[in-house]
């Protein structure tokens, strides 16, 4: 049987994992520096989420470690996928709104 403390990192993550799908969905409408704060909060929730799977998987040294291990697992690769999925939007946003140089007329 886990700990509470790692059951408790997994409900945590889980909803940072909602969060970030749901803000990473609602920023397809929203301008780019919404998207370029989501990306600092989607990579310190990365961080956060990275640091506590490793303390959690080298604090409990139980034999059901399987199921924590499949369910870090799964949290760290949405948590990934939500932030390649902003950085990408964030940079086709970007090129989008740059101006080029043949908008300047030299005139």
């Amino acid at each position: 049987m886990l700990s509470d403390s790692a059951l408790t990192f997994m409900i945590i993550s889980w909803l940072l994992v909602l969060i970030s799908i749901v803000l990473t969905l609602f920023s397809r409408y929203k301008h780019t520096q919404f998207k370029q704060h989501l990306m600092v909060f989607l990579n310190i929730t990365l961080l956060t989420q990275i640091t506590l799977s490793i303390y959690n998987l080298t604090s409990n040294q139980n034999d059901n470690l399987n199921n924590f291990i499949v369910s870090c697992t799964c949290v760290l690769l949405a948590q990934i996928l939500c932030n390649v999925f902003c950085y990408m939007s964030l940079k086709r946003r970007i090129a989008k709104v740059k101006p080029t140089l043949d908008s300047f007329s030299m005139e």
